[in-house]
């Protein structure tokens, strides 16, 4: 993706495998070279999942990346994109046997995601000179509609969706929130539910024909979408925007 705002960048990746994110960082470098873009690139292989550990982790991160001039931040804007999330467990809803799977799947999906959203914005904000703050959190069509056996799932991104709106509200001038729903992806996420014995028939079965038919939306298209919005800052914040969506108006 390409914005000409963009200027003088740093970009912090974090995940949970090392591979993953060299491929990500290299991918970056690669579109930074092209446009001649100024980009400094770290990453951190950080497992979101694991609570404990993960407030001393995220400290570290953004202690590193806080840099200061006579106590005024180096930083213009600051963005997150929070994207972490699985999909297990798949099944119906009244099937759930294992309260150990169920929490790790919440700790994840849930409980880390608002909570580095929230801490986020109180390591970089305007208190802290920083004139502009976006959190993205990457949500689905799933927060707003139901899909057979993916109950858990559904109710993750419905959760997230509702904190970060209600956030958008709490938050004064200089912060804003998007839930984007990038669209159907080709990604292991979507394998996996076509792959499991557990997945609704009809749900894995609209799937193939999107992989089949080769009409899952492109990886570039949504990328690029979500940049031009969070560039632009042409959203309402708060507000559930998918790739489908019409332009919205600016607010």
């Amino acid at each position: 993706v390409q914005d000409a705002a963009m200027t003088n960048v740093r970009v912090c990746l974090l995940g949970r495998d090392m591979d993953g994110l060299t491929k990500t960082s290299e991918l970056l470098a690669k579109q930074a070279d092209a446009g001649a873009k100024e980009v400094t690139i770290t990453s951190h292989v950080v497992d979101l999942s694991e609570l404990d550990s993960l407030e001393e982790k995220i400290t570290d991160i953004f202690q590193e990346l806080i840099s200061t001039n006579n106590n005024q931040t180096l930083y213009e804007r600051a963005i997150l994109i929070n994207n972490a999330g699985s999909i297990d467990p798949i099944g119906k809803s009244s099937q759930l046997t294992s309260l150990q799977t169920l929490r790790a799947c919440n700790d994840l999906n849930v409980t880390s995601s608002i909570w580095l959203s929230s801490y986020f914005i109180r390591h970089f904000s305007q208190n802290h000179g920083i004139q502009s703050t976006t959190v993205v959190n990457i949500s689905s069509l799933c927060a707003i509609q139901p899909f057979k056996t993916l109950g858990v799932y559904c109710a993750g991104k419905a959760y997230r969706d509702m904190f970060h709106e209600t956030m958008a509200v709490e938050e004064e001038e200089g912060v804003k929130i998007l839930n984007y729903a990038p669209g159907a992806i080709e990604t292991n996420m979507t394998r996996t539910i076509i792959e499991s014995e557990n997945t609704d028939n009809e749900v894995g079965e609209n799937l193939k024909k999107m992989r089949d038919e080769k009409t899952y939306v492109k990886l570039s298209d949504t990328a690029q979408k979500l940049v031009n919005l969070v560039m632009s800052n042409n959203f309402q914040s708060g507000k559930h925007v998918d790739y489908w969506d019409e332009d919205p108006e600016c607010s």
